[in-house]
């Protein structure tokens, strides 16, 4: 069927007029006149079937497009209950963020205590090396007070041992402290990361609903386009009739039958009187059905070839070149 409709599409641009009968007898005119009834009686019978069938087949097309609108609605329900769960873990995600931003700062705070800690026992210990050297002179300059000095001295000694002692604990909880902040500081990173791919879910996500909403939009004008469809089938009986023989008269000659009907005589004669005339394989020319359908010249391999030119013209469009332009002889050749 999609054959005949596709030819007789062709067939209805390019008949132009009928040729006008002879004059004949009244009494054979009539014989002709009323074989001619009984055959269109004939004809619109089939044809009535055959509308009969399409109509048929319509109402199956509506039938399964109103079931997958209902399959499209419960994915769409589906998509929008992922996105809400998606939502919800991109509120606990930042929660989670405030919570390493908020030891982040904890942490800082106790660096900067221990810095003051560790600048307090410098001092202490330059305080000590200062009293030792003062001591250390009193000793020299007092030879009658050398065992005061040297109590005194031993205790200087005992206070720097102590000052070190604060200032090397100082300085091991300086470090690790700053390796305390280094770690929440990649924890923060690694939550901020979390919250970046969250929110790249989450918009893709909202992409999807809308991609299907968009979809569902284009089913429910499909399924408008079917019920308009099956309108139509029920009011283009004689229409199709007239397709119909115009069709079956001619799809036997395939491409050639389209180029003649257009009055193309060059692009017949390169079909018929090329140096590979005797390859090409027609039905109405004497091949086998057959043998015509899987040939180039064959109205389905005719037509497969219109999406290349098409697909061409749209690549040279992106390029900024103008369309490449086809005839009948061209298209003949190809």
């Amino acid at each position: 069927m999609k054959k005949r409709k596709m030819y007789a599409l062709l067939l209805s641009a390019v008949m132009a007029f009928t040729p006008a009968a002879g004059t004949v007898p009244v009494t054979a005119y009539a014989e002709a006149a009323s074989g001619d009834l009984e055959q269109q009686l004939a004809d619109a019978q089939a044809a009535a079937e055959t509308t009969a069938s399409e109509l048929k087949d319509a109402e199956a097309a509506k039938k399964r497009a109103s079931d997958q609108m209902e399959a499209d609605k419960k994915v769409l329900e589906s998509e929008q209950a992922e996105q809400t769960a998606i939502g919800q873990k991109k509120q606990d995600d930042e929660r989670r963020q405030h919570e390493a931003e908020d030891s982040l700062q904890q942490h800082e705070s106790e660096s900067e205590s221990l810095q003051e800690q560790l600048s307090t026992a410098s001092s202490e210990q330059a305080d000590a090396q200062a009293e030792e050297a003062e001591k250390q002179a009193d000793y020299e300059s007092k030879t009658a007070a050398e065992e005061k000095a040297q109590t005194e001295l031993d205790a200087s000694l005992q206070k720097e041992s102590e000052a070190k002692s604060v200032y090397d604990q100082a300085d091991s909880d300086y470090q690790a402290a700053e390796t305390a902040v280094s770690e929440a500081q990649q924890e923060y990173d690694q939550k901020a990361a979390a919250k970046k791919d969250a929110d790249s879910k989450a918009a893709a996500a909202a992409e999807n609903l809308t991609n299907a909403e968009t979809a569902q939009s284009e089913k429910d004008a499909a399924y408008r386009d079917a019920e308009k469809k099956a309108e139509s089938a029920k009011s283009d009986e004689a229409a199709k009739k007239e397709a119909h023989d115009q069709a079956e008269a001619s799809y036997r000659y395939g491409s050639y039958g389209f180029f003649k009907s257009m009055n193309s005589q060059t692009a017949m004669d390169a079909l018929t009187k090329c140096t590979y005339a005797g390859y090409i394989k027609i039905e109405g020319l004497g091949a086998s059905a057959e043998e015509a359908a899987v040939d180039a010249a064959s109205l389905d391999n005719m037509e497969a070839s219109f999406q290349w030119m098409r697909k061409l013209n749209s690549m040279r469009s992106d390029l900024g070149l103008g369309e490449l332009s086809v005839t009948d002889t061209m298209m003949a050749y190809a």
